[in-house]
């Protein structure tokens, strides 16, 4: 697939890697200084995610416990 040209397509293209549980390819698109924001995490959960590394290991698991359609 030839790279995402507009904001529209790279949301699409993320949404697809993520169904597809891709998740090396989904983080391979954040930039390195990216950041997550979970504002309503409860008490114990991450309410923040600094960089592409912390977004990596917070997603590491996400196939074993989404499974969206």
């Amino acid at each position: 697939m030839p790279a995402p040209t507009s904001p529209a397509d790279l949301f699409r293209h993320s949404l697809r890697l993520l169904l597809d549980k891709d998740i090396p390819a989904w983080v391979a698109l954040w930039a390195e200084d990216g950041v997550m924001e979970f504002p309503f995490a409860p008490d114990g959960w991450p309410r923040r995610l600094e960089g592409k590394e912390a977004v990596a290991a917070y997603m590491r698991h996400y196939p074993d416990h989404i499974d969206l359609h």
